[in-house]
C-alpha cells in the first residue's frame, strides 16, 4: 500500500455534528513523486469500497481506538467545481477527490482530532491506496526538461488519515515506493548488515530503500552506548570472562528515535512501528 500527503483544503465544517468536508487529492498535476492522478481514478473504489474506507489516526492500525470517524460521502470533482484556492495552488489541476467525514465526537480520539482540525492546528491529510491500473508517459516539466510520469488511472482506496506532518511530496512519495531510483553512491557505513535490515522493515512492514546516510544516522543513534551502561571494571580487576561481558546497551528512547526519523524525512512512523523493531 502506498501513501500520499496533501495539504487538505477544507470546504465546509459542521461544528455541531463534527463533520468535515475536505479535498484530499488533486488530479491532473504531476506531484513530487512523479505521479499524476487522472479523473475517474477514484470512481470504482468509491462505488465499491465507500463503506469500507476508514478514517485513521496518522495511519495507525494497531488498535480499533485509532479509528477517528467514518466517511459520509466520497466523490470526484470536475474542474468547474474546484475551489479557487486549489486552482491557484495547482494550476494544472483538472479535478479532485473530496471526502465528507463524520468524526466520532463521543470518543476522545475523534473529538480531539476534530477540534484540532476545526481550530486550524491540523491541516495535513494522507491517504493509503493501491495503484490498480497505471502506465507511464513522458511529459515536459516547467523548465522544459522531459520527465517520466506514472499515470494513476484506477486507485483502490483503503483509508484516509489526518497526519502530523506532510513532508514535501517528493520525499514522502518516493519514500514508499520500491521502484525509486537509487541514491547517489556514498561510502557504506561500517555497521552490521542485520542492523541496517532491521531499520529497512520499520514502517508498516514495508521494506524501504533508505539512502546510505539515513542508514548510517539511524544505526549510529540506536547503537550508541549509554555512558552509565559502560563496564566499570578496571583492567587489572577483570575476571577471566571479562571479554564475554554483555556490551553496553543504548538508552535511546522512542521519542528520540522518532525525532531522528522525522529529521531524515521518514515521518509516517507511529510509536507502534518503532517499538516493534527497536
Amino acid at each position: 500500500m502506498e501513501r500520499k500527503e496533501f495539504d487538505a483544503i477544507v470546504t465546509d465544517i459542521d461544528a455541531d455534528q463534527g463533520i468535515v468536508k475536505a479535498i484530499f487529492a488533486v488530479m491532473g498535476n504531476v506531484d513530487g513523486g512523479g505521479d499524476m492522478i487522472h479523473p475517474g481514478a477514484f470512481t470504482k473504489t468509491f462505488a465499491e469500497r465507500g463503506n469500507q474506507i476508514m478514517v485513521l489516526d496518522n495511519h495507525r492500525t494497531d488498535s480499533v481506538m485509532s479509528i477517528l470517524g467514518k466517511p459520509l460521502g466520497l466523490k470526484e470533482l470536475g474542474f468547474g467545481s474546484l475551489p479557487a484556492p486549489l486552482v491557484d495552488a495547482y494550476p494544472d489541476a483538472n479535478g479532485a477527490a473530496e471526502a465528507e467525514i463524520q468524526f466520532l465526537l463521543d470518543t476522545p480520539e475523534g473529538a480531539g482530532a476534530f477540534k484540532r482540525i476545526k481550530g486550524g492546528a491540523l491541516s495535513k491529510w494522507s491517504f493509503g491506496y493501491e495503484a490498480m491500473d497505471h502506465d507511464y508517459s513522458t511529459v515536459k516539466a516547467g523548465d522544459g526538461a522531459e520527465q517520466t510520469v506514472r499515470n494513476l488511472r484506477t486507485i483502490k482506496l483503503f483509508e484516509l488519515s489526518p497526519v502530523l506532518f506532510a513532508m514535501n511530496e517528493a520525499t514522502m512519495t518516493t519514500g514508499y515506493k520500491g521502484d525509486e531510483p537509487e541514491a547517489d553512491a556514498v561510502p557504506e557505513p561500517e555497521v552490521e548488515p542485520e542492523t541496517v535490515k532491521a531499520f529497512s522493515l520499520i514502517i508498516d512492514g514495508v521494506e524501504l530503500e533508505l539512502a546510505d546516510e539515513q542508514k548510517a544516522a539511524i544505526t549510529e543513534l540506536i547503537t550508541a552506548p549509554a555512558p552509565q551502561a559502560a563496564i566499570e571494571t578496571e583492567p587489572e580487576q577483570a575476571g577471566p570472562d571479562a571479554d564475554e561481558a554483555t556490551p553496553p546497551t543504548s538508552t535511546l528512547s522512542i521519542a528520540e528515535l522518532e525525532m531522528t526519523l522525522t529529521k531524515l524525512h521518514l515521518l509516517e512512523v507511529g510509536h507502534d512501528y518503532i517499538s516493534r523493531e527497536v
